[in-house]
């Protein structure tokens, strides 16, 4: 650039923003203060405006091109709105409303051409179907006026905010478009998955990519003839844009067997597979070594540790009492200088001295108590200190190290000082495990599942690092990963259970079905017993078309079919099976009465249990929420939610869910003492859930409710125990940590509903859209009871 100006083009007044066109290279667009967007074609010798778009009612400040579809502009306007453009016939396709402040910020996403983004002075950010109107969701976490909204250029659904209130946030777009990876998943062609920018924007289309990402993936894909591994892993990583799944991918190849070498450059600056462990941290360390002597010259670190050992004058030590030497050191403190000379008496006297000196140090907590502790071979004490100072990647380290042979062992009576034995015994790998499981713990309590999960993989663990990613809600990815390594995983079941009901809540019960074929070994049964294809039938909220359609497809009987065969069942006395066609059927109110009479049935016997109940009646709770809302449901409506409210606390407890515990007793306890106003002999008793709910109002006995022996505790206690059971799926247990949901909210704070807590990360609404839980409350809940806590009827699907 000179300087010179090679074009003027005039405004009125104040022109804002600018926007060259990605297709149309020529094309320029302007805002103006009066509120008008004007187009300028540099291919043309002209001063005035090529097009002239008017309807805004205040100043345009920004003005974006759809990087996709040539002629559509969008712009954001004091007035409120968004616009957006057929630019050539100079029409307004669209106006979007619904930000209470002047627009600023505006990006179009990159591969979903319908898809924009946009923030304002109301603080909020938006996310809009520009074919629609429609505004898919609101964000408002920041606390000031929204002016800087950007795509990444590479990963397509990670946005990117500035605000005046001083905070740059970064967003993922991954929730929205994760049907498509489950399109992935279900063995969808790419063609389902992969549209043409103008298709794409017809008001009917489906969700579809139509970028250069995307159509760059493509083309690898096909030169590696559609590999169903690298399909899995390429999509994963393009709709969840984290550099910690490149790592978590990375440590999948090498448990597949594939070489160091053709992984990433970025491997080695992530988590590393153990065998890899020592290796790269040997290089780094000899790294640093020869990048600090090239600084400070060669030896000249040797010379300045090599000043006055000892000063020569000590009595004992010309006497040649060396031993009595280092202990009068000691006793001045010099404890350096005395475990510098003690070697001279013997390796004994040299180990017992590093031993006082580590406690020493230990009570100073110093962190040279490590040091010292590894040079006398006490590697366990070493990682104990590591390990409660919150340095578990150190601590793997050095366990590693020893369980591979590489540090001292410790020193006995008569030892030598010449050589080293680096035989540790019995080894350190459980030293090792121990270590590799906190860390992973410390990773998914901070809200990282990925790094969690890259832990256990580092290890060889990819059972631990499956139901890890299920525990986090990371379902997806936990089937991606299971389908790459072919492995016969507890957790997967369970993982595509929950989505197949995320796709029921969006009524894409044809993908449903088409991810529980495929990871479902137990969907279709031969021996008759009640599946999760099944349970998708009596659930969908389809017409009866569509459900007959699904019915023919999964092999069932047609609606009316079973209605029939229900019937014949009934007069025959078998009402389990009788329930479970008439649940099928398009006579789902038989089905509800019959599976409420033999649900207080079990209940009257004073030895149920909760998996007892279930494995006798797996189809009972598999009712139509549009049925249960019905006022003519009222009341098996409400017996039902109240055994199920109960179930899910007792599940709560022995899953260790505690911060749903509570809320779900007091769930359980409205709905059985509105059972019992028009049902005295209802078998749920009032009084054992207010004991339950009161004894777990005490945090302290709380966590050994489920723990401790059946044989200990009060009456309450043992109920509760045996009624509850023990969790067989390690996948179920323990508190779910979703990421992402530690980040604190900024002006959109909102206190949970059931426990009345303020919620940190995304809130999950509910079916009224007043209640809201935190996104790790709904999912524990739903996981245990799948009925929303509003006692609508509706069910919960955070997943």
């Amino acid at each position: 650039m000179d300087g010179q100006i090679v074009r003027t083009y005039k405004h009125p007044l104040p022109a804002f923003g600018c926007d060259w066109s990605l297709i149309e290279k020529d094309l320029l667009a302007t805002g103006c203060k009066d509120g008008v967007v004007r187009i300028w074609n540099l291919a043309l010798e002209q001063n005035e405006p090529y097009r002239v778009l008017k309807g805004h009612d205040s100043k345009v400040f920004h003005v974006r091109w759809n990087p996709l579809v040539g002629n559509v502009l969008c712009t954001g306007s004091d007035d409120r709105s968004i616009r957006v453009w057929a630019v050539e016939s100079e029409t307004c396709t669209m106006i979007l409303t619904g930000h209470t402040a002047p627009v600023r910020g505006l990006a179009w996403n990159y591969e979903v051409p319908f898809l924009l983004a946009s923030g304002s002075w109301d603080s909020s950010l938006r996310l809009w179907d520009v074919r629609s109107g429609k505004c898919l969701q609101a964000i408002k976490d920041h606390g000031a006026d929204i002016y800087g909204l950007t795509t990444h250029p590479t990963s397509p659904f990670m946005y990117a905010t500035s605000s005046r209130d001083s905070t740059l946030r970064l967003w993922s777009l991954a929730p929205m478009t994760e049907k498509l990876l489950l399109k992935v998943l279900a063995g969808d062609s790419c063609s389902d998955i992969v549209g043409l920018p103008d298709k794409c924007m017809e008001k009917e289309a489906p969700l579809q990519l139509a970028g250069s990402v995307s159509r760059s993936l493509l083309a690898q894909l096909q030169e590696k003839n559609n590999s169903v591994p690298l399909k899995l892993r390429w999509f994963s990583e393009l709709f969840f844009s984290s550099r910690r799944l490149e790592n978590l991918w990375n440590l999948v190849c090498i448990g597949r067997g594939q070489r160091e070498s053709s992984l990433s450059k970025s491997y080695k600056d992530g988590i590393l597979h153990i065998k890899h462990l020592t290796k790269h941290k040997m290089a780094e360390a000899q790294e640093a070594e020869h990048s600090q002597a090239h600084k400070s010259g060669v030896g000249s670190g040797s010379r300045q540790r090599d000043k006055s050992l000892m000063q020569a004058a000590d009595l004992h030590l010309k006497l040649g009492n060396i031993k009595r030497h280092c202990e009068i050191l000691v006793q001045l403190g010099q404890w350096e200088k005395a475990i510098a000379l003690a070697p001279a008496v013997s390796k004994h006297f040299w180990s017992q001295l590093v031993e006082k000196y580590v406690s020493v140090l230990k009570h100073e907590n110093d962190q040279d108590t490590v040091t010292f502790n590894v040079a006398i071979g006490r590697v366990r004490e070493a990682v104990k200190f590591m390990t409660s100072q919150s340095n578990f990647q150190e601590a793997l380290l050095v366990a590693q190290s020893a369980e591979e042979g590489n540090t001292p062992v410790p020193v006995q009576e008569g030892s030598s000082m010449n050589g080293q034995n680096h035989d540790h015994g019995d080894g350190c790998n459980d030293l090792v495990e121990s270590c590799c499981n906190e860390l992973s713990e410390r990773h998914y309590h901070n809200a990282d599942p990925y790094s969690a999960a890259a832990v256990h993989f580092a290890r060889d663990n990819a059972q631990a690092a499956i139901n890890l990613l299920v525990k986090s809600n990371k379902l997806a990815l936990a089937l991606c990963l299971s389908r790459n390594l072919k492995g016969n995983f507890e957790g997967v079941t369970r993982a595509v259970q929950m989505l197949a009901r995320q796709c029921e809540s969006t009524n894409e019960y044809d993908l449903a079905v088409k991810l529980l074929k495929n990871f479902d070994p137990q969907c279709l049964t031969r021996d008759g017993a009640w599946s999760s294809l099944q349970g998708l039938c009596a659930r969908c909220e389809a017409d009866e078309h569509i459900r007959a359609k699904i019915h023919q497809d999964i092999g069932l009987p047609s609606p009316a079919d079973c209605a029939e065969k229900a019937a014949s069942l009934k007069s025959a006395g078998d009402y389990v099976k009788a329930m479970q066609f008439y649940l099928l059927s398009n006579q789902q109110q038989t089905g509800l009465e019959i599976s409420i009479d033999m649900l207080l049935k079990k209940l009257e016997d004073a030895n149920w249990t909760v998996d007892g109940v279930m494995k006798q009646l797996p189809a009972v709770f598999s009712v139509r929420s549009s049925l249960l809302k019905q006022q003519s449901s009222k009341q098996p409506r409400t017996k039902m939610l109240a055994i199920s409210a109960y179930f899910g606390a007792l599940l709560a407890l022995r899953r260790g869910y505690f911060a749903v515990v509570k809320p779900l007793y007091q769930h359980a306890k409205s709905m059985v003492d509105l059972s019992h106003s028009f049902d005295p002999d209802f078998p749920l008793l009032s009084s054992h859930v207010q004991e339950e709910l009161e004894l777990c109002l005490d945090p302290s006995r709380l966590h050994g409710v489920i723990e401790t022996s059946n044989d200990v505790g009060n009456d309450v206690m043992k109920r509760i125990r045996h009624r509850a059971g023990r969790e067989a799926e390690s996948c179920m247990c323990g508190k779910t940590v979703t990421d992402a949901s530690d980040l604190p909210s900024h002006s959109d704070d909102h206190i949970s509903t059931i426990s009345g807590t303020k919620i940190s990360g995304a809130p999950f609404f509910l079916e009224d859209q007043r209640s809201v839980l935190s996104l790790n409350e709904a999912i524990m809940w739903a996981k245990c009871n799948e009925f929303s806590p509003t006692g609508s009827g509706e069910r919960l699907c955070p997943f």
